[in-house]
């Protein structure tokens, strides 16, 4: 069985980025025209500069850019035992992330 973690799609893809340095959870975003290109220069210039300093920060930003990202978590039960309070920040943020989506680009069908 071959699983992809990342689940972005392939055809047109330009640029990958990974951000984990001070991050909560690792995030990749992804590009795949010219302008998301630059639109992710900058996002690592406002990472280097300290502007941006969280994994919720930095996928607001993502959301509000149109550009597209994914969290880097893979759940389960034994992670979940072993460490709840992280399993539990995760699913927390996804929620907090799915408000803003809502709330950025109106509500899904």
């Amino acid at each position: 069985m071959n699983k992809h973690i990342l689940k972005f799609p392939e055809e047109g893809l330009k640029q990958l980025q990974f951000f984990m340095e001070g991050l909560s959870f690792p995030v990749a975003v992804a590009a795949y025209t010219e302008q998301d290109i630059v639109k992710i220069s900058y996002l690592v210039r406002l990472l280097q500069r300290g502007d941006i300093h969280s994994t919720y920060a930095l996928c607001i930003w993502c959301i509000r850019q149109g550009i597209i990202y994914q969290i880097l978590f893979r759940f389960s039960f034994k992670a979940m035992i072993r460490n709840p309070v992280r399993t539990y920040d995760y699913f927390r943020l996804q929620r907090l992330l799915k408000k803003c989506r809502e709330q950025t680009l109106g509500k899904p069908r």
